[in-house]
């Protein structure tokens, strides 16, 4: 990384690319960022980019293959909507029961499966004193499955999203975190994730290896473990 950001700075910022836009880019006293704040951004970049959304495509596609009305429902609309091209970005409106899917794997096994946050004033949380420094620890495993705020959590069900959720609690839905420290990648991998998805289930139907017992493995990403699935060809049918 390091090899590629002296590269970057001795031919100038001029691709349209991150780095460059990095390299090029000045802070409030007009100041450079350093290479290794350049290498920490891209390293991040890089996994909550590919690692995240890998993690998140994985839990689809088992579903997918476990749940034979979903995976037909999403082939009628990906066929209807895409008409045997590629998707692009202005598709995603219409890649509605896609987006859905991808909000329901989002549910049950965000990548993120634990976040941190700290305390920066006294405070008080449950009836119990929190004071200023102290790490908290939150987990979007646990709290997607609370019964009062999503029934029958257990199922995979992507159209519980079809009212734009299924909680009225605030905060309940938390796969990318909550508040200012949200992740910054919120949007870019719901849309990544909904295009690979769509790109997918347009040419392959993937099933599942008989007799196969998959866990979650969490790591730095909640994964599936293992999965391992039979890829065949299929074709548009409209």
């Amino acid at each position: 990384m390091y090899r590629i950001i002296d590269e970057y700075r001795h031919r100038g910022a001029d691709s349209p690319d991150l780095l460059s836009a990095m390299v090029g880019s000045r802070g409030e006293d007009d100041d450079a960022l350093t290479d290794r704040e350049l290498r920490d951004n891209v390293v991040t970049f890089i996994f909550g980019g590919t690692e995240t959304t890998a993690a998140l495509l994985s839990w689809c596609l088992y579903f997918l293959g476990r749940l034979p009305d979903v995976e037909r429902a999403l082939h009628d609309e990906v066929d209807r909507v895409l008409d045997g091209r590629t998707p692009v970005f202005a598709d995603v409106p219409r890649l509605e029961h896609t987006g859905r899917i991808v909000s329901e794997a989002l549910r049950l096994y965000a990548p993120g499966w634990i976040f941190t946050r700290v305390t920066l004033t006294d405070t008080e949380l449950a009836g119990r004193p929190v004071p200023a420094g102290t790490v908290l620890i939150y987990c979007p495993y646990l709290l997607h499955r609370r019964r009062d705020l999503f029934p029958d959590p257990d199922r995979f069900h992507p159209d519980r999203w079809l009212n734009r959720g299924s909680s009225s609690a605030p905060h309940s839905y938390a796969p990318f975190g909550i508040g200012t420290r949200k992740c910054i990648g919120d949007v870019f991998g719901r849309v990544e994730a909904t295009l690979a998805l769509a790109i997918i289930a347009s040419r392959w139907r993937l099933r599942p290896v008989p007799n196969e017992v998959v866990k979650p493995r969490p790591r730095m990403t909640l994964v599936p473990h293992p999965l391992r699935m039979r890829i065949e060809e299929r074709r548009p049918s409209v």
